[in-house]
């Protein structure tokens, strides 16, 4: 207990010769005193980035970053006790029960605003993001790089071509899928419409675009946040074919309904009407329609396809199919909740 006690008056010590550098005043003097090689630029992964950008700290113990009570990185508010002791807002507000602070003992309602260590934080930013090879070029703020992370746009997605190890954003593989694959890509173009898809054999995939409020964006080009590239799966099979639906992205969660990042529904459907001389005027052959409304699965496709048996199957007859063997046509109309 002591000798946590002398760690965290060593490490207040520290922040307050850290504040004195992060105060403007004190920048050219700071600047003039440090030594290129003896202190470790603030990182937020190890093998991100180089040097740190013109007006950046450079933090040689990150220690100093995080709350001495939950060990979470400090972010704005930051509180400190007549000491220098400081500790995040959700610590401070669970230390009042207590009445002290945790290190020297004062009490907690002498616990103060640190604006200068508030500034401090908003200044230390991560070198990169580790997407910055797929095209980030955020840089947070240090505290917030772990939720950055689980939101970047840029995040990779996988190939799931076989013995293909390719990864890169949705609109990389997007090229990749058509280019070195050859397989059947579109652009879906709806603006809560259907739209009729034309789904060969195997892998088929269809790009559509979002903007901020959910509505669909007419046009073919993709930006990084708002596509949504989706997977179809043609599987023939000797009494019908079977169509299962993937969404691939790059942040998804897991819940009791399996793997989704936001409530991606699907309206499916398939109709065949068939005359023997022509509609008006001959004998009805065929007079088939199904149609399923599903929830779209998300992933990353870092393991590979899911097992079909665990995906939604949307199950059409062969004697119901049309005479093209190579494809089938079906409506569909994707919403994003």
């Amino acid at each position: 207990m002591e000798q946590d006690g002398l760690c965290s008056w060593e490490q207040a010590a520290k922040r307050a010769r850290l504040l004195e550098q992060a105060r403007p005043s004190a920048w050219p003097a700071a600047q003039a005193r440090a030594q290129p090689d003896s202190a470790r630029p603030v990182r937020a992964w190890p093998d991100s980035g180089h040097s740190a950008a013109p007006g950046d700290l450079t933090v040689d113990d990150t220690d100093l970053l995080y709350c001495g009570i939950c060990c979470l990185p400090l972010k704005p508010p930051v509180f400190q006790c007549n000491s220098g002791h400081v500790v995040c807002s959700v610590c401070r507000d669970k230390l009042i029960a207590r009445g002290k602070c945790h290190v020297c003992g004062i009490s907690t309602g002498d616990y103060s605003r640190c604006h200068d260590m508030d500034r401090l934080l908003e200044k230390i930013r991560v070198i990169k993001c580790p997407n910055a090879v797929y095209g980030c070029t955020a840089r947070p703020a240090y505290y917030d790089k772990h939720s950055h992370c689980r939101t970047c746009p840029h995040a990779p997605c996988y190939c799931p071509g076989k013995d293909c190890g390719f990864s890169g954003s949705t609109t990389a593989l997007w090229d990749h899928f058509a280019g070195v694959h050859g397989w059947p890509c579109a652009a879906m173009i709806m603006a809560d419409d259907s739209r009729t898809l034309c789904l060969y054999e195997g892998l088929n995939f269809f790009l559509i675009n979002f903007d901020a409020d959910g509505a669909q964006d007419a046009t073919t080009s993709p930006t990084a946040g708002n596509q949504w590239l989706f997977l179809l799966n043609v599987v023939r099979q000797p009494l019908d074919r079977v169509i299962s639906m993937l969404c691939i992205h790059p942040h998804t969660s897991v819940d009791e309904e399996g793997p989704s990042s936001k409530g991606v529904e699907c309206n499916l459907w398939y109709s065949n009407f068939q005359f023997a001389n022509n509609r008006h005027k001959g004998d009805r052959l065929i007079d088939h329609y199904q149609m399923s409304t599903f929830r779209v699965p998300c992933t990353d496709l870092s393991n590979g396809l899911p097992n079909q048996e665990d995906c939604f199957r949307f199950v059409v007859p062969k004697s119901v199919l049309e005479d093209r063997e190579d494809v089938i046509e079906v409506q569909a109309k994707i919403t994003i909740k």
